[in-house]
This record gives C-alpha cells, structure tokens and sequence, in this order.
C-alpha cells in the first residue's frame, strides 16, 4: 500500500504474531489451569457445576444488599464518565475543541452530542479516535475506553494493531488506518 512503510508493517506484523491470543486458546488455557490434565469433557462438567452453583448463590444472596455493594455502586456512579474524562484530557493538552474532533476525525455535531449528554455512548471506534487526536498514553487510552465501558483485546486484531500504534506513538488517524487497510480490518472511519 502507498504510503506505509514496509518496515512499519513488518513490525506490526510481528508484533500482532507475538501478541495475538485467539479467544479459544485463552479459554482452553483458562480450562486447563482449572482442571489440570482433565478431558475438556470433565472439564466443561465442572465447569457447568460451578456456574449453577454461582447462580444459587447469586440468587440467595441478591435479597441482601450490603453497605459494601451500595458503597461500591455509589463509587462506580461517581466515576468520570466519558464526556467528562475527554473534556478533561483536552484541557489538560491545551487543545480547543475544534482542534480535538479535527484531529479525531469526528464530526462537529457528534462531538457537541458527545458534550451535550453526560451520559452519551460513544462507539469503540468513536473513542479510540479521540484518544488517537489526544495521543494518549496505553495507560490514558484503557482509561478512556473504560470510561465509555470498552477495552483492548488481544484476541481481535484490530485491537491490536491499536494497541501497535499507541506503543509507537503513531497518532495520526490517517496512518492508523493505512495500517488497519494493510492488515485487511475496518478502518476507523
């Protein structure tokens, strides 16, 4: 492709070989370390007695309400949420709003629906853009995804290839998705 260095899709190439975990082998291996060298079938029968076991507990236990769940619910309440946590992190930049959601990608009326409502759900692709624009740090972007309840995962590639971008500081939507196209994923917008 025009534009991307080879290099460049060399070390993503490898990087994504070196961190890919398919979501059948992290549950394969989950399994495995519960039973040890157990037949998966054994395997998936404790497993099923474990869950019915969690939901009558889980049922006994829903009368009560302790101080400790409202404390914890009240605490998750209080927490940024993600309007909030992106007005902040442009402050703290020094970035106006157009200059954000220019940088982003992202239209002029998304973001004032995003600023309008405290409690807008933004898309995955929507958030990892802003914290493209905001060249945040891994630390920052999983911030910022939770705040709008997402995260990176190592069993999909494109999550990856994110994740390649933000260990390389490569910011710029454009070249984000030159290599989201190299890797044939979708691109951010």
């Amino acid at each position: 492709m025009a534009g991307v260095d080879r290099s460049l899709i060399e070390k993503l190439d490898a990087y994504i070989r070196k961190h890919f975990e398919p979501e059948s082998s992290v549950f394969s291996s989950a399994i495995c370390s519960l039973i040890g060298s157990a037949s998966v079938t054994h395997a998936f029968k404790r497993l099923e007695h474990f869950e019915s076991h969690v939901e009558r507990e889980s049922l006994c236990k829903k009368r009560e309400i302790t101080p400790d769940v409202t404390d914890f619910i009240n605490a998750e309440k209080n927490k940024e949420t993600f309007s909030v946590l992106l007005d902040r992190l442009r402050q703290e930049r020094n970035l106006s709003p157009a200059d954000l959601y220019k940088a982003a990608d992202i239209d002029r009326k998304l973001y004032s629906k995003i600023m309008g409502k405290r409690d807008y759900q933004p898309s995955k692709n929507t958030v990892i853009s802003f914290g493209l624009a905001l060249k945040l740090s891994d630390t920052e972007m999983d911030q910022l995804l939770d705040s709008a309840g997402f995260t990176l995962s190592r069993s999909v590639i494109t999550d990856l290839i994110i994740a390649f971008c933000l260990e390389n500081r490569i910011y710029e939507i454009t070249a984000v998705n030159a290599l989201l196209e190299e890797e044939k994923q979708p691109v951010l917008r």
